[in-house]
């Protein structure tokens, strides 16, 4: 019962009913799963435009393997974020009802 108490609560409070806070939330979820698509894309551009430079660079500059080390780390970062966003733009898009629900409940 926490959840409907969560949101009864939450509409308490806007003065809104509880299934128009429910439509908010289901829509939100839409425009959050887009947004981390977008932010997916982003961190892959990077992950892909840091592979190329580590690609290049170390077949350019072999004497010296500092500044490869660090675009390889920034690489390897950006696949972890691009992961991240899309396993939560999955959640938000195939399962609004569940993003909603979690939501709420944080």
């Amino acid at each position: 019962m926490k959840p409907i108490t969560a949101i009864d609560a939450l509409g308490a409070k806007l003065g809104l009913a509880a299934g128009q806070i429910w439509n908010v939330m289901l829509m939100q979820a839409k425009i959050e799963g887009i947004a981390d698509i977008i932010l997916a894309i982003v961190a892959a551009v990077v992950f892909v435009g840091c592979s190329w430079v580590v690609r290049y660079a170390y077949r350019e500059l072999l004497d010296d393997d500092g500044p490869v080390i660090v675009i390889a780390g920034v690489g390897l970062i950006a696949m972890c974020v691009m992961f991240s966003y899309l396993f939560a733009a999955i959640s938000a898009l195939a399962n609004p009802g569940y993003w909603a629900l979690k939501e709420i409940l944080k």
